[in-house]
């Protein structure tokens, strides 16, 4: 009995590959980085460390491939950025964030192609720029603001190419400019100084 139990303990392992565990170094003694191989490819989860110590990349490998959530810092230990693989390309929403933790913008992702919003932060924390995507093309709307929140532009984007109405506001919320676009060509423009009076389009 005690024979033929050993032979089905390792009966399983036929099929495994071989695994190492490596680790890498800096020239200060410091962990560069560590993971696990199979057969020679990258497998589970693996990270990369600064010179002073602190971690730089964290994710999963699959089969050598990158796969779920995946992490980046800065040397003072901060996120800078995280996001999700799908068999090596970026899926779902990823962000980025300044050094000091602030976000820097968002945007999501299909199949490694930005598809859906994508937004983008002044360092005052106040919304800056927000576009959509479709198959990494612009289409939508598009908006633009000033420091203080106002809107500074807004328009339509369309495969990529502006089409139909596009305004520009003064910083005082006074609007600057009226065009329209067809498959990109400016049909007409109108132009105003921030009291509301009627000017010359530059």
């Amino acid at each position: 009995m005690k024979k033929l139990l050993l032979i089905l303990l390792c009966v399983p392992l036929i099929g495994f590959g071989q695994t190492e565990y490596k680790k890498e170094y800096w020239d200060n003694g410091q962990l560069k980085e560590e993971g696990s191989y199979i057969d020679g490819k990258k497998e589970g989860p693996f990270k990369w460390y600064h010179e002073n110590g602190q971690l730089r990349l964290e994710g999963n490998f699959k089969e050598n491939t990158l796969e779920g959530l995946w992490k980046q810092y800065y040397k003072n230990g901060q996120l800078e950025f995280k996001g999700n693989y799908k068999e090596n390309k970026r899926e779902g929403l990823w962000k980025e964030y300044r050094e000091n933790g602030q976000l820097k913008w968002e945007r999501n992702f299909k199949d490694d192609y930005l598809e859906g919003f994508w937004k983008l932060y002044y360092l005052n924390g106040q919304l800056h720029r927000e576009e959509n995507y479709k198959e990494d093309k612009r289409e939508g709307s598009f908006k633009l603001y000033y420091k203080n929140g106002q809107l500074k532009r807004e328009c339509i984007y369309k495969e990529n190419t502006l089409e139909g109405l596009w305004k520009e506001y003064h910083e005082n919320g006074q609007l600057a400019s009226y065009k329209s676009y067809k498959e990109g060509e400016l049909i007409s423009n109108k132009c105003w100084d921030e009291e509301g009076n009627e000017i010359d389009c530059e």
